[in-house]
């Protein structure tokens, strides 16, 4: 069950489920919001790492995480990339 999903800054990506557990109790359909977990961002395309579903979110409107989001920047240390 991949799915297609959208973050506010435009950048889509698919992610699976995080675990059999979502998916008996959660069916997202398209336009619900959900959360998801990662391991940080690639650079270039700025997609998440490694994303997994990890909750629906029946109490937002697109419109709050729009209002809510904040982008995160690359921090350039040495050979390594951190974003903060």
């Amino acid at each position: 069950m991949l799915a297609m999903h959208l973050r506010p800054n435009g950048v889509t990506f698919t992610a699976a489920p995080g675990t059999t557990e979502f998916i008996k109790r959660q069916t997202p359909k398209v336009g619900d919001i959900v959360t998801f977990k990662y391991k940080g961002f690639f650079f270039g395309s700025k997609k998440p790492k490694s994303p997994s579903l990890h909750r629906l979110r029946e109490d937002m409107a697109w419109e709050d995480v729009v209002k809510n989001f904040k982008e995160k920047k690359p921090l350039i240390t040495g050979m390594h990339h951190s974003w903060v």
